[in-house]
């Protein structure tokens, strides 16, 4: 049976609104990959790491079907690129999640773990958009790991008449002993490499019935 889970890729972060988030309007943001259909983009922030946003046109796709990939556990570590399980922890509401991710650092870099918070709203149209927060519990890291501490996501998702637009725009500090340079080639690979996954798979997804997530009210999820 399908768990439900909302995941986060190496690198996620906090969201509050378009106006407060920590990808507000850049100048300086470098194209590093792009076509007709996506565009991989980042820059430099202080501490030296890439906040990277990328937007994605997926034909006969629809939202729906997006979260309900989302919510599939055991088919995750398919298309989520350095991921090696996640487990749904809880869920305060029907917006809201909280989420345990394994990630798959390439040797000889350890493993990262991330625990994260979600919430799902809807925007103006029929845009709705995922927000996303790393948390650091007071739980024991596990053996030969590191846990991710400094993360957001926002996830926004926009239909059209003949598909969808995915905008994916994160930034993290992946804590450890690893170069900025390395987490900064793993982050950019690891988004890439996820996004053409999900050309390949999302318009074949079936939609769960009912959603696992519905959008709801964001204004309690707050910025740390």
């Amino acid at each position: 049976m399908k768990q439900r889970v909302i995941f986060s890729l190496i690198g996620a972060i906090s969201l509050l609104s378009a106006q407060s988030y920590a990808f507000a309007e850049q100048a300086n943001w470098r194209t590093w990959k792009h076509s007709q259909q996506y565009q991989v983009h980042y820059y430099k922030n202080a501490e030296g790491h890439y906040a990277i946003k990328a937007k994605l046109f997926i034909a006969k796709a629809t939202k729906a079907q997006f979260i309900s990939l989302l919510h599939d556990t055991k088919h995750a570590p398919d298309w989520l690129e350095g991921v090696k399980r996640v487990n749904l922890l809880g869920s305060p509401s029907a917006n809201q999640t909280l989420v345990f991710t394994l990630l798959n650092s390439p040797w000889p870099v350890a493993d990262r773990e991330l625990y994260t918070e979600s919430c799902y709203q809807a925007l103006q149209g029929q845009s709705s958009r995922l927000l996303i927060q790393s948390l650091d519990p007071d739980q024991e890291v596990g053996r030969g790991r590191v846990r991710i501490k400094e993360l957001e996501a926002l996830w926004t998702l926009t239909p059209r008449t003949d598909g969808l637009v995915l905008e994916y725009e994160v930034v993290a500090d992946p804590g450890g002993a690893i170069p900025t340079w390395l987490s900064n080639r793993v982050s950019l690979n690891s988004v890439y490499k996820t996004l053409m996954n999900l050309r390949r798979v999302l318009p074949k997804t079936q939609v769960m019935s009912p959603l696992p997530l519905q959008e709801g009210d964001c204004s309690g999820f707050k910025q740390k």
